[in-house]
């Protein structure tokens, strides 16, 4: 029982560390980004930030070879483009010291490490709704994130990465902005439309371990908390989705 016990407390230890490394590699990313630390030109707007952290690349560090990792990029590329409503070849391909990294100027990119960690920046577009208001736009919003974190983490099955893998969703130049939301979806029991206070809002971690089929249903409590980060119980948009 003792030394069940033990491997129990050590399990929930390296766990803990893996959470630890996982939660302070997007730190120092989401800050370098929000001071434009970037390696190409990019737009000076708002950004949402997503970063896929398989645990293996925390536990034992695999360089993948770049033939592999342009592979994943490809695949990548192919929603990358469709959710920019423009062709695949407007998007650049540069193999770089650390990885592969597919963009189109000012607008997004998406790199993947080698070891296995994939890295998207998408400049978001606002709507004024009102005077001196910024509004993003809703249902675009979770569209977006439920499209390429699903593709994302299919292109690293694909590419042999096993084992769990965190997800981190992150806005950066976002203060002041409101959650656009359609008049018949406002919720009465929320202070719906309050302006964001911070720069930067980081939504905790969701994992999906390789056993989860349902990817969509997995990212509903990470969707919820940036909907609550904009006054919403809950997201409005979430069942029809």
């Amino acid at each position: 029982m003792r030394s069940e016990r033990f491997e129990d407390i050590q399990a929930y230890d390296i766990d803990a560390l893996f959470k630890r490394e996982a939660s302070s590699f997007r730190d120092e990313r989401v800050k370098e980004i929000s001071e434009e630390k970037l390696t190409i030109p990019f737009s000076r707007s708002g950004k949402i930030i997503l970063l896929l952290v398989p645990m293996e690349a925390l536990a034992q560090p695999k360089n993948y070879e770049m033939e592999e990792l342009k592979t994943c990029i490809n695949k990548i590329q192919l929603v990358e483009s469709r959710q920019a409503m423009i062709s695949q070849e407007s998007l650049d391909t540069r193999i770089m010291l650390d990885g592969v990294i597919c963009y189109r100027t000012d607008a997004n990119y998406t790199k993947i490490y080698r070891n296995g960690i994939i890295e998207t920046v998408h400049s978001l577009k606002f709507k004024d709704c009102e005077p001196n208001r910024r509004f993003l736009p809703s249902l675009d919003m979770e569209k977006y994130l439920l499209e390429v974190i699903d593709n994302d983490i299919r292109a690293l099955r694909a590419m042999g990465v096993s084992g769990g893998i965190y997800c981190f969703i992150s806005f950066v130049g976002v203060k002041g902005v409101k959650l656009g939301v359609e008049p018949n979806l406002k919720d009465p029991d929320s202070f719906a439309g309050q302006p964001l206070p911070n720069d930067i809002v980081l939504i905790p971690e969701t994992i999906f371990n390789e056993d989860i089929e349902d990817i969509t249903k997995n990212l509903r409590k990470s969707i919820d908390m940036i909907w609550n980060a904009f006054g919403f119980k809950k997201s409005l948009h979430f069942r029809n989705i």
